[in-house]
C-alpha cells in the first residue's frame, strides 16, 4: 500500500484496499456432521492438529474411534494393527469424513515385526509427535489356573503388552527430543492401582510399561516430552468377553467415553489420568493394603469362574451340592450394589473433571476426605470387635480357671473327710481297747479281721503308714489308697480264719 501511495498517490492506495477487502475468501474445507462431531472441543484440535500421530491397536475397539476422533481433529494418524482389513475399513471412515490416515500392519508381539514398522512408519512419515499405545492383550483367570501347564500366559501378555510397545516408544523417543517435543500415553488398566483379583499376569505386563515409563519421565522431561499413562476402566468391548465369565454385574465405559479419557490426557499432558474410585482404592491400598485385600477377597469370592478347558478335564467331577453357599443371584445383586458406587463416582468425575473442566485438585480432595472417613470408621470398627473378642476370651478363661478350682476345692474336701474318718476310728479304737487289741477291732470293723494278733498288729501297722501317706495329697490318691487297704488285709488274712472270726 505504502508502494502504490508513493507512485499513484492516495487514491491508487484506496482503489487496492478496496479490491482487497472485495476479494472473496478461499473456500473451508468441507467437514461432514460425524465429524464436526468427534472433533471435540477447540482443545483438542490445537493440540493435534496437523501432527503425526500413530495409534497401535487401531482396527476395532478404542483405537479405531479414537483414530477417527483423532484425525477429524486434524491429526494424520499413523494405524498400526495386525489385520489389513479391518484397518482399511476403519480409514475408510476417515477418509469418508475428510481426516488422513495411514495404514501399517504388523504383529507387536514380535520383535523383528516392530523393527520392521517403526522403520515404515518413520520412513512414510518422517516423524511421530503423539504415540499412543493402546494396542493390548488380556486374560482373566486365577493364578491357580496359571502354573507349570498355563505359564505361556505370562509370556503372551508381556510379548505385546511390555516388550512390543516398549519397542515402539524407544524408537521414536529420539526424534522427540531431538524436535524438543512429543508425547507417549500408554493406555493401561483400572487394574494396576486397584490390584483386582483374576489379572494378575494382565495388570503385570501394565504396570511393567507403567514403571518403566515413569522411569524415563525424568530423563525426558527437560527435552520437552511428555509421558502420561491412562488407567482406563473396565469398556464395552470384544477384550471384556471371556470365556467362562460375565460382566453383568459391572457398569462399563462406552468407547466414545473411554476415547475422551485419552483426548484429555493429548491435552492436559498429565501424568496420571484416572477415575475417582481407582484414585481413592489406591490411596486406601497405600494406607491400608490389609483393608483393600479384603475387599478384594470378597469380590473374587462373589464373581463366578469356569477352568480353562485343558484343566476343567483333567479334574475329576463333583456331584452337585443341595445346598449352595450363595446363589447366584443373590451374588450378583451384592456386586451391583459394590460397582454401582465406582460407577457413580466415575460418571460424576468425568462430567466434572474431563469435560466440565474442574481442576483435579478439587477430586484429589474430595478423595482424601473420604480415605480419612473411611480410616476411621474401619478403626473404631476393628478396635470395638477386638475388645468384644478380648472379653469373650477373657470371660472364657476365667470360667476355666474357676472351675478348675472348684474341682480341686471339692476333691480336697472329700480326701479331708475320708482321713478324718479314718483317724476317728483309729482313735475310738485306742480309747476303748488296750494297745495290742484295738487294731484288730478296727480291722474286724472295716473288713473280716484276723482272730491272730499278730497278723492284726500287722494289719494296723499298715493302716497308720497309709494314712500318714494319704494326708498331704489330694483327694483322688486318698480314694485310691483304701482298697488298696482292704485288698492287702484280704490278702494276708486266712480264708478260714476270717469266717471263724466273723
Amino acid at each position: 500500500l505504502e508502494k502504490h501511495h508513493s507512485a499513484r498517490g492516495g487514491a491508487g492506495a484506496r482503489s487496492v484496499q478496496r479490491r482487497l477487502l472485495l476479494a472473496p475468501f478461499p473456500p473451508r474445507p468441507k467437514v461432514s456432521p460425524s465429524a464436526a462431531r468427534m472433533a471435540g472441543p477447540s482443545a483438542l484440535r490445537r493440540a493435534v492438529s496437523g501432527k503425526v500421530v500413530a495409534v497401535t491397536g487401531a482396527s476395532e475397539g478404542i483405537g479405531a474411534r479414537l483414530a477417527c476422533r483423532l484425525a477429524a481433529a486434524g491429526a494424520r494418524v499413523a494405524l498400526v494393527a495386525r489385520s489389513m482389513d479391518k484397518l482399511e475399513a476403519v480409514k475408510e471412515t476417515i477418509d469418508a469424513d475428510g481426516g488422513e490416515a495411514h495404514l501399517f500392519s504388523a504383529n507387536l508381539s514380535s520383535e523383528p515385526e516392530c523393527e520392521r514398522v517403526l522403520g515404515d512408519i518413520l520412513g512414510c512419515l518422517g516423524r511421530v509427535d503423539i504415540f499412543v499405545s493402546n494396542a493390548g492383550r488380556s486374560i482373566r483367570r486365577s493364578v491357580k489356573y496359571q502354573g507349570s501347564d498355563r505359564f505361556h500366559d505370562f509370556h503372551r501378555l508381556m510379548a505385546l503388552n511390555y516388550f512390543g510397545a516398549l519397542r515402539l516408544i524407544l524408537g521414536v523417543l529420539p526424534g522427540m527430543e531431538e524436535r524438543r517435543c512429543g508425547q507417549v500415553v500408554h493406555v493401561s488398566s483400572f487394574g494396576v492401582p486397584t490390584r483386582q483379583p483374576r489379572f494378575a499376569g494382565y495388570c503385570a505386563s501394565k504396570s511393567a510399561l507403567d514403571a518403566a515409563l515413569q522411569c524415563a519421565a525424568g530423563e525426558v522431561a527437560s527435552k520437552g516430552v511428555a509421558m502420561s499413562t491412562v488407567y482406563m476402566p473396565l469398556v464395552r468391548t470384544k477384550m471384556v468377553e471371556s470365556k467362562g465369565h460375565s460382566y453383568d454385574h459391572v457398569s462399563m465405559l462406552t468407547v466414545d467415553e473411554a476415547c475422551e479419557y485419552i483426548e484429555h490426557a493429548i491435552v492436559t499432558k498429565r501424568a496420571e489420568v484416572m477415575d475417582l474410585p481407582s484414585r481413592w482404592l489406591s490411596l486406601m491400598h497405600t494406607f491400608n493394603p490389609t483393608f483393600i485385600t479384603g475387599l478384594n477377597s470378597i469380590v473374587y469370592r462373589l464373581e463366578s469362574e469356569r477352568a480353562p478347558d485343558d484343566v476343567a478335564a483333567q479334574a475329576p467331577r463333583r456331584k452337585p451340592t443341595s445346598q449352595p453357599t450363595m446363589r447366584a443371584a443373590m451374588r450378583t445383586r451384592v456386586l451391583k450394589f459394590l460397582t454401582f458406587f465406582m460407577w457413580f463416582f466415575a460418571r460424576l468425575e468425568l462430567a466434572l473433571c474431563v469435560r466440565g473442566g474442574l481442576p483435579w485438585v478439587a477430586r484429589d480432595m474430595l478423595a482424601i476426605v473420604v480415605l480419612l472417613l473411611v480410616i476411621a470408621v474401619h478403626t473404631v470398627c476393628a478396635a470395638t470387635v477386638a475388645s468384644v473378642r478380648g472379653a469373650r476370651d477373657c470371660g472364657r478363661w476365667c470360667g476355666r480357671r474357676l472351675g478348675s478350682s472348684a474341682s480341686e476345692e471339692s476333691h480336697q474336701e472329700a480326701g479331708a473327710v475320708k482321713i478324718a474318718d479314718a483317724a476317728e476310728a483309729l482313735g475310738a479304737i485306742s480309747v476303748k481297747e488296750p494297745a495290742g487289741a484295738g487294731a484288730p477291732a478296727a480291722l474286724e470293723q472295716a473288713a473280716p479281721a484276723p482272730t491272730s494278733p499278730k497278723v492284726a498288729a500287722d494289719l494296723a501297722s499298715d493302716c497308720n503308714s497309709d494314712a500318714s501317706t494319704v494326708a498331704p495329697s489330694a483327694g483322688p490318691e486318698s480314694e485310691v489308697e483304701e482298697p488298696r487297704v482292704r485288698h492287702r488285709s484280704r490278702r494276708h488274712l486266712p480264708s478260714g480264719r476270717g469266717r471263724a472270726g466273723a
